[in-house]
């Protein structure tokens, strides 16, 4: 990888470092991938502001800008529950709520998945989780494992033997890995996670309870649900592998906080998380990266996006399977110019 413009030279040099490590840790087969909707965006599936914005047309409200997201996350989960409210005060129901998120999550014709995915499928990771709501990633593996099912399953009250197997399948190399959709899928849609209210269900715990934790420490873990106790032993004994997730979810940051203070282990790089570099926000996404290191123990790996077409993370996922197959550290693009550069020779 060409040391990035934007990243001066001992920058440049810790994320060779932070890249060589992160290789390291995928090649050694224990890793568990967590693909957030960055990752589906790339075949027609929205990002959360296309999603906002749809769900928003169904009962004429407006979506909060960026600049009020960035003050304050949670004010995207509190849009959606006022688009619930709408929805079942004019309705008497959430039917067409429910009907909006399905479709738009249900698999697309034209684009199931694309060669990024099948690249990333293919890395052998342990496990993958993730936070969105389509198939793509299922798509994708029954692509690269042909004759093999792809077996997926949620965070399910109603049916948590799902959850027992794929925290089974760890234990096991499985092929294909085992997904879990931590947040619901599109066949799900009363179930899905979006809203605050869905996130409280899901969690137990409100995040305006906070700074009283943080003064009288967590509450008993029998206050907590199933899926927070199942999410907060993932990041306590598993190293994951963020990739297309911003980082940015409350409640997921809150969570992660906790099993950084429960195991005293600020500034540890336990996990890490690909992430894009561009000009515009080459400050900010520094900064940023340092707040994940010191809070969450979240080393992060820089992509350059200048053309803010994320061309960086796909060379990134190719140059991690040339490691990953021929432990080759030069990358995808330099290790073809070698085996062309071979053939003309021959």
């Amino acid at each position: 990888m060409n040391p990035s413009p934007i990243l001066n030279p001992a920058e440049s040099a810790e994320n060779q470092r932070c890249r060589d490590a992160l290789f390291e840790l995928v090649s050694s087969r224990i890793a568990i991938a967590f693909v957030g909707a960055g990752s589906s965006q790339r075949c027609g599936y929205p990002g959360w502001g296309a999603l906002a914005q749809q769900l928003g047309d169904l009962v004429g409200l407006s979506p909060p800008s960026t600049i009020d997201l960035r003050k304050n996350p949670l004010r995207a989960l509190n849009f959606v529950e006022q688009v619930k409210a709408c929805v079942n005060t004019r309705d008497r129901s959430l039917a067409q709520y429910h009907a909006a998120l399905q479709q738009m999550f249900a698999p697309k014709k034209l684009k199931a998945h694309d060669n990024f995915h099948e690249q990333l499928v293919g890395l052998p990771f342990r496990a993958i989780v993730t936070s969105n709501y389509d198939e793509v990633l299922e798509s994708a593996l029954g692509a690269v494992r042909v004759g093999l099912r792809a077996v997926s399953c949620d965070i399910d009250d109603d049916a948590r033997a799902t959850s027992s197997q794929f925290l089974r399948s760890l234990d096991r190399l499985e092929d294909p890995p085992v997904i879990l959709h931590v947040h619901g899928t599109h066949t799900k849609p009363t179930k899905i996670i979006l809203g605050e209210q869905d996130y409280v269900r899901a969690y137990g715990w409100m995040h305006e309870r906070r700074k009283k934790d943080e003064a009288d420490g967590i509450g008993d873990v029998g206050e907590w649900t199933f899926q927070s106790r199942l999410m907060w032993a993932l990041f306590a004994t598993r190293s994951i592998v963020f990739i297309g997730f911003s980082l940015t979810d409350p409640y997921f940051n809150y969570l992660l906080e906790v099993v950084t203070k429960d195991l005293w282990e600020w500034n540890q790089q336990n996990h890490f998380a690909v992430m894009s570099l561009s000009n515009e926000d080459a400050e900010e996404a520094k900064s940023f990266a340092k707040h994940l290191l010191h809070k969450h123990g979240i080393r992060v790996v820089f992509y350059e996006n200048a053309d803010g077409l994320h061309t960086g993370l796909d060379q990134l996922i190719r140059d991690a399977s040339v490691f990953c197959n021929t432990g080759d550290r030069s990358g995808w693009l330099e290790a073809a110019n070698r085996r062309l550069e071979g053939g003309a020779v021959r």
